[in-house]
């Protein structure tokens, strides 16, 4: 009977942590949508490019302690405002795999961002071009201990971001675009991201 009880009570608990995870992502993921809409439908309008790239971010730092490189993709919007300088607003995602030494289970990700100023040197056919911004970082992980214990949570922090990158044009429509960023977390901490993707002129 004891072990009875015992089994029910597990999963009971195995129940609602099931629950309150599937709680705590809907509720996350009605953030996003919002935020995204706020973002993308007017950088869509007023946009003279659209680059979609995937690639990696590297941690460095404390991170190199908890997570590891993970694949990202992204989608960054330009607007002209100068000759050679373009503003860009930059929203990506990546899940980070964990090291499994503290956690045995459960998964994180990064939402990013970005905002900045994005200066381009060269011809028609080639481009050369670097950038600077600050971006919302917003860190998310879902997981179980080995300790059989929940340690989710999410935090949004502030930092800086600079990159350097280059495009070739394919057609007057299409571009190759290559791009690795450092970004600086107000916190602490850092890590570098690369992209390779196709630029949209419209």
């Amino acid at each position: 009977m004891v072990c009875d009880r015992s089994g029910k009570r597990k999963q009971h608990n195995q129940n609602y942590i099931t629950f309150h995870k599937l709680k705590q992502k809907m509720k996350t993921l009605k953030i996003y949508t919002l935020t995204l809409m706020l973002i993308l439908f007017p950088a869509a309008i007023f946009s003279q490019a659209i680059t979609l790239s995937g690639g990696a971010n590297l941690p460095m730092g404390n991170l190199e302690n908890n997570i590891k490189s993970g694949g990202s993709g992204a989608i960054e919007f330009y607007y002209p405002i100068g000759k050679g300088f373009n503003a860009f607003a930059n929203v990506s995602y990546t899940g980070l795999p964990l090291i499994q030494d503290t956690l045995s289970t459960g998964q994180s990700y990064q939402i990013n961002g970005l905002l900045g100023i994005k200066y381009v040197l060269g011809t028609k056919l080639i481009d050369i071009n670097a950038d600077a911004g600050f971006g919302a970082y917003d860190f998310t992980v879902m997981a179980d201990s080995n300790l059989n214990l929940v340690t989710d949570f999410s935090r949004v922090q502030f930092g800086f971001n600079a990159g350097l990158g280059a495009g070739v044009m394919i057609t007057e429509l299409y571009d190759i675009v290559m791009m690795i960023r450092y970004n600086q977390i107000f916190s602490g901490q850092k890590f570098f991201n690369s992209q390779f993707g196709i630029r949209f002129n419209l």
